[in-house]
C-alpha cells in the first residue's frame, strides 16, 4: 500500500500502515489549540 503523504509534516517517517485499532488513555480529549487545529489534551495527570 501507498501512502501519498508519507514523509511530509514533522519529517514524518511511514514505514507500514497504523494498527487497526488505537488506544488512547481515558484522560486524554481532543479539542482547539491556541497554536492550530485541533490536539490531544491532558485531563488529568497521566502515570
Amino acid at each position: 500500500m501507498e501512502y501519498p503523504h508519507a514523509g511530509y509534516g514533522h519529517n514524518a517517517q511511514v514505514a507500514e500502515a497504523p494498527p487497526e485499532t488505537l488506544l488512547v488513555h481515558t484522560h486524554v480529549v481532543i479539542k482547539d489549540s491556541g497554536i492550530e487545529g485541533k490536539g490531544l489534551f491532558a485531563t488529568e495527570d497521566l502515570y
